[in-house]
């Protein structure tokens, strides 16, 4: 009888457990989808059988969502997630879970957009991503890979997909390839068949360029063959003769994107006649031609044409500069003229059987070796600021034309005169307060031995 008592008391007091036991068993979290997914994804999570269940909260990573307190949660961030249950009495409060959801980033693309002009090709180049694609495929040599060629006709905006093959996310980024116009070169010039020692006037009218680059085909103009100038002129020069010859001008110009376009017209002028004149001591001093001899009072000089070809000009004519009468003539093989002391320009005029004149500028020279002296001011020590004259002599018989420089060994620049008469004193202020030693002064000037 004990033992059934005993029995019946087990059996009343497991009926309660059994079904607490049974309400915690029965209700899980369930996910709507793969709880593993790429960033701007979502799972939702939810809580069965609700038998029993009177409140919800949920709770990520120990703490409660706010808010979160219906069956369901839209889970957007990687975390692990519970839910609290609230039970009726007299079942107590449970806790389910854990379950774990990750989101992965979205690879990271990049891509430049660069500008070309019209005609141009531009690479693309996309990183951030294992693999890539792009559309539209107008334009492009291919689709896919990370490094693609673009030639649109026109603005174009491509999207390239790279795809991380780790987590299988996308992401997708646009790239603008922008196709400037390119600009239109052209000009007129007048006058035409002229001869070459008649300058050549440009007009540009090109439109849509912001900077002008002129090739007027004439390297013998030395640095005159380019011009930055938005209409410029031009002495041709070409080589010297009695006939016609052509020069090849080209126009570049650029737009203010650095587009650029070319016009390229032909100018035929005729030909101006040889002026070569040979004679005494004939050199070049400071990018002129000279001719040069020594004397204190006057110079012989004897001149010699060599211009080619001779037979063929019709007129030479040679101004002396120093006020003796020109010579005037068909043709001459050497003349003679006597200079006074000093520099002279001399001016020969040439005449070509196709009527163009031209001229160039030579210059006779006569004197001697300068001289020059240069007296103590008396005292060498001086303060900052004081000044200091220096008596100059000896440069009496100096040529015309002489050229002095004046240097100083305090830092300051030379002082150059360029006086036809005799340097009484030189002055400057100091600007040092020490000791300043004697100037020298450097003689300039076309020498009888240079």
């Amino acid at each position: 009888m004990f033992n059934q008592l005993i029995a019946m008391i087990r059996y009343l007091v497991l009926i309660p457990l059994l079904l607490l036991s049974y309400g915690g068993i029965s209700q899980s979290i369930s996910a709507s989808g793969p709880v593993s997914f790429c960033a701007g994804g979502s799972v939702t999570l939810s809580v069965s059988p609700t038998t029993g269940i009177t409140g919800y909260q949920w709770i990520k990573d120990g703490a409660n969502i706010g808010g979160a307190t219906n069956i369901t949660y839209n889970a957007t961030a990687s975390g692990s997630y519970r839910v609290k249950l609230n039970r009726a009495a007299p079942a107590t409060d449970t806790t389910l879970g854990a379950i774990v959801v990750t989101v992965n980033p979205l690879p990271v693309v990049k891509v430049n957009s660069p500008n070309i002009c019209v005609g141009q090709s531009t690479t693309l180049t996309a990183s951030g991503a294992d693999t890539y694609t792009w559309s539209p495929s107008a334009g492009l040599n291919f689709t896919t890979g990370s490094v693609v060629n673009a030639n649109p006709s026109s603005t174009t905006i491509y999207t390239v997909v790279g795809r991380n093959n780790t987590t299988g996310c996308s992401n997708s980024v646009t790239s603008t390839v922008t196709v400037n116009p390119l600009p239109v070169a052209n000009f007129t010039f007048t006058p035409s068949n002229q001869c070459s020692s008649v300058p050549v006037v440009f007009t540009n009218t090109s439109t849509g360029g912001t900077t002008y680059s002129w090739d007027f085909g004439d390297p013998n103009s030395g640095n005159n063959n380019t011009s930055a100038n938005q209409n410029p002129s031009h002495k041709f020069v070409g080589n010297p003769g009695n006939g016609s010859q052509s020069f090849d001008v080209t126009l570049t110009t650029k737009s203010a994107a650095g587009c650029t376009a070319t016009k390229t017209l032909t100018v035929t002028n005729k030909q101006s006649p040889d002026r070569t004149l040979g004679g005494t001591g004939k050199t070049i001093y400071n990018g002129e031609n000279y001719f040069k001899t020594c004397g204190t009072t006057s110079g012989d000089f004897t001149f010699t044409n060599q211009t080619t070809p001779q037979n063929i000009n019709t007129n030479y004519r040679i101004v002396w500069g120093d006020g003796s009468p020109d010579f005037n003539g068909t043709g001459f093989v050497s003349l003679n003229h006597t200079f006074a002391v000093g520099t002279h320009p001399i001016l020969f005029i040439v005449t070509g059987n196709n009527g163009c004149i031209d001229t160039t500028r030579y210059f006779a020279f006569v004197g001697t070796n300068p001289a020059v002296g240069l007296a103590n001011p008396g005292n060498t020590t001086t303060c900052s600021g004081e000044s200091l004259t220096f008596p100059i002599t000896g440069t009496s018989t100096n040529a015309p034309g002489t050229i002095y420089s004046v240097t100083f060994n305090d830092g300051s620049p030379a002082i150059i005169f360029y006086y036809h008469y005799a340097l009484v004193t030189i002055s400057f202020i100091t600007k040092i307060s020490k000791f300043v030693s004697s100037p020298q002064l450097l003689q300039q000037i076309i020498l009888c031995n240079f």
